[in-house]
């Protein structure tokens, strides 16, 4: 039998344990039970042996770190002599341990890959949804996928459940995996490819995020090079690194950077005569405005500069052009040695060698993208404290260094007449320039590359509307449109969707970019959309708040639409951000009883809580307009109030293009 890949989640309350599985090419289902109503653990550890006998894996959503961590225990534990009830008390037990171990302690409850009963895969570790920044729920995916229905848990954690409400968390165990199989078929692309990986380099990539695959590809090939503990000890594995205490910023500056310009050198005169053993913080309100009105505002992952919302067209006498440094922080490490001083130069060498392989594969190959993964990372994991590439002064002498060459590129075409600098962004800008001076554009590109050693590549524009150096929209002269932030509704980065970004409301960048390229009229626009889900917003609440649509407590995560006939949406709660932990818990299960308890306490200057008579605090959501759930999909089109999503529209053209 053909080893496959098997979706699975499980749900736990005091009296009962569901685990649901479901092969991934079929409808086929098979519930494990552990309940006053059944005892499953026989069945389940038949089914357990037929995975691990053909080789199947499992497949789920954080299961690394709940679903698995839990049933490894059952299956450890030599369980078979217990009774129902203590099998489902000892398993309550340990889901609970798993659920509240902080956030800092969450490795503790692991199981490596060479201690898996059976392989796993996970969804959450592969999308990186395990970054904080990044984190993403299930039910938060079911809207973004546009499921039909959007479920939260039925029932408060902790419930004990009657036979009536078993069968509803069965049900929800059902709809999860389904959710979760649909989420599967999503990443099919990037679970192949990690696949690929580990079959092709005999490592193991399976649930690495992108980060990850390039950081361990990198320590893979300096490990060649260096030696097999170059980039961890051995006993205990630590990340080898480099510790620097005060760093003085203006010995990091290439001596051939130099300015004419008052504004740039106000940057360079800063960064000259800082010092600090911190890269947070550095770059804090640090920027400078010249007399046109362009903004460049610097930081640690990069300048960017704007000048103002507008339409920048070509024509007969103006041209639009992006020029972007090819690569740019990887390049710059390579061209300049720059390194973490652990590794030696042998790392700037492989970003070079890495460089010129990645041209080699065509961009659809795996190689091509494990490699461009790598060159593009190795600088992010510079500042990250628990990399193996860690070095503060190299993080910090790439990022200030590559700034200050992008200024030296405006600063050279600002001396081509009757150019705009329209933005700048990382590692590239844009510009407007009369035809006619196209050929002194490409002579200082020249003298650019030549002085610094870096690639630019040019890319023209017929059109581009600017909201702001994050937010726009542009045409190339092949009709390609490159959509940023505000009017980017297929949420892409490069050729995969960006799951954790905001599906709400696409309708608005869709009227935007329709109205804004082809002239189309907002109001027709919207009035006459056809995909119901192109209105629909989302919220999330986080405990301890609440969702309250008018005087009714709703779902957590909710799927919603501005209507005429609706409600307000309201979420209510207490700020926690300082209160202490036994503070939270109160609150908490205040709420969970039914209780509001969002008034109880307050915060001196000090930060102490102090206890107060309970008033509500309240948030307003799209506040001044009514909504109507949709978490079962159905939507009334002649219920929708269209003002408000014309309004939205008009927040991203009217600041570009006027009334």
């Amino acid at each position: 039998m053909k080893s496959i890949d098997i979706i699975y989640d499980e749900e736990c309350y005091p009296n009962i344990w569901t685990l649901l599985a479901s092969p991934c090419d079929s409808d086929e289902r098979y519930l494990f039970e552990i309940s006053p109503r059944v005892n499953d653990i026989h069945r389940l550890l038949q089914f357990i042996e037929w995975c691990r006998f053909y080789k199947h894996r499992m497949v789920g959503f954080n299961n690394l770190e709940y679903d698995y961590p839990v049933l490894h225990w059952i299956l450890q534990g030599n369980l078979n002599s217990f009774s129902q009830p203590q099998l489902n008390d000892i398993i309550y037990q340990k889901s609970n341990a798993i659920i509240s171990t902080p956030w800092e302690d969450r490795f503790s409850n692991s199981i490596y890959p060479n201690q898996e009963i059976v392989r796993q895969v996970d969804l959450f570790k592969i999308h990186h949804f395990d970054n904080q920044n990044k984190r993403t729920s299930l039910k938060i995916l079911e809207i973004n996928m546009r499921l039909p229905f959007v479920e939260d848990l039925p029932f408060p954690p902790g419930t004990i459940l009657t036979l009536e409400q078993m069968q509803v968390l069965v049900n929800y165990n059902k709809y999860d995996v389904f959710a979760t199989k649909q989420f599967y078929h999503e990443s099919l692309p990037l679970i192949q490819f990690r696949d690929k990986l580990t079959k092709k380099l005999n490592h193991d990539f399976t649930n690495h995020n992108d980060t990850k695959i390039g950081k361990d590809f990198l320590v893979m090939e300096l490990e060649k090079r260096l030696g097999p503990e170059v980039c961890y000890t051995k006993n205990p594995r630590k990340p080898k690194q480099t510790i620097w205490g005060i760093m003085k910023l203006g010995e990091l500056i290439f001596p051939e950077i130099k300015f004419r310009t008052k504004e740039f050198n106000s940057i360079l005169e800063f960064f000259n005569k800082t010092e600090t053993s911190e890269t947070k913080g550095v770059f804090k309100n640090l920027s400078c405005t010249f007399p046109n009105g362009l903004k460049c505002d610097f930081g640690m992952g990069g300048i960017h500069a704007f000048i103002k919302s507008m339409h920048a067209r070509s024509c007969s006498k103006y041209a639009i052009i992006d020029l972007d440094v090819e690569g740019f922080y990887g390049s710059l490490s390579f061209v300049k040695q720059l390194y973490p001083v652990h590794l030696s130069s042998v790392f700037s060498d492989l970003l070079g060698e890495l460089k010129i392989q990645r041209k080699q594969y065509d961009k659809n190959m795996s190689e091509n993208g494990m490699l461009k993964l790598s060159i593009n990372g190795a600088w992010g994991a510079s500042n990250d404290p628990y990399s193996p590439f860690y070095d503060k002064k190299y993080a910090m002498q790439v990022t200030i260094n590559g700034q200050l060459l992008l200024c030296m590129l405006a600063e050279m075409i600002m001396l081509i007449p009757d150019t705009t600098i329209l933005q700048m962004n990382t590692d590239r800008l844009t510009v407007k320039i009369p035809r006619t001076l196209e050929s002194m554009l490409e002579q200082y590109k020249k003298q650019w590359s030549k002085f610094t050693g870096l690639v630019l590549e040019s890319q023209y524009y017929t059109d581009m509307w600017l909201k702001n150096v994050n937010s726009y929209l542009a045409v190339d002269v092949m009709g390609k449109i490159k959509r940023k932030k505000d009017y980017d509704y297929e949420n892409k980065v490069g050729a995969n969707i960006a799951w954790n970004k905001n599906f709400s409301m696409l309708v608005v960048a869709k009227a935007a970019e329709a109205h804004l390229i082809r002239g189309v009229n907002i109001s027709d626009f919207i009035r006459n959309h056809e995909n119901d889900f192109d209105f629909c917003l989302n919220v999330k609440m986080i405990k301890p708040w609440v969702l309250m649509w008018g005087n009714e407590q709703i779902q957590g995560t909710t799927r919603y639409y501005v209507s005429k006939s609706g409600k307000p949406l309201v979420k209510v709660g207490a700020e926690l951000s300082r209160i202490t932990s036994q503070k939270q818990e109160i609150l908490q299960n205040e709420i969970l009883a039914g209780r509001d308890g969002s008034g109880l306490f307050k915060l001196t200057k000090s930060g102490d809580p102090q206890p107060l008579s309970p008033v509500n605090r309240q948030t307003g959501i799209n506040v001044g307009w009514n909504t109507t759930p949709c978490n079962n999909g159905l939507m009334d089109r002649s219920d929708i109030d269209y003002d408000f999503y014309i309004q939205e529209v008009e927040k991203l053209t009217v600041p570009i293009i006027g009334g």
